[in-house]
């Protein structure tokens, strides 16, 4: 019984913080521009913004799920009681949640790189 009510709780606590990630699903259409989906991709300036988009909902989730390691590390590393093993565990969890977090701002960056460099061809 304790393990189903902790695995209960865990799940809902990532869950909520999980839960401002799904505002990313939503979609704004500005008055006049038409359905969000038949938008046709005529040059390499739509190609640029798509890659954009596709690299800020992967640092938000990104983002998200790094909080939730982080957060998963540290109870680990305080409720640890010294366990070597316990600690390095929480310590890699929080170490590739930062990883995490890098390879998002990477993937920003690389975008941003590519378009620097192709200019406007």
């Amino acid at each position: 019984m304790k393990k189903v009510l902790q695995s209960i709780i865990y799940s809902g606590a990532i869950l909520s913080l999980a839960l401002p990630v799904f505002s990313f699903a939503a979609i704004f259409t500005p008055p006049g521009q038409g359905q969000p989906g038949n938008i046709p991709i005529t040059g390499l300036s739509n190609v640029y913004d798509t890659l954009d988009t596709v690299a800020n909902y992967l640092l938000g989730l990104l983002i998200a799920l790094a909080v939730v390691f982080i957060v998963w590390g540290a109870f680990q590393f305080l409720t640890s009681g010294g366990d070597e093993a316990k600690t390095k565990a929480a310590r890699n969890h929080i170490l590739w949640a930062l990883v995490s977090v890098a390879v998002g701002l990477l993937a920003k960056g690389l975008v941003a790189a590519i378009r620097g460099i192709a200019g406007n061809l």
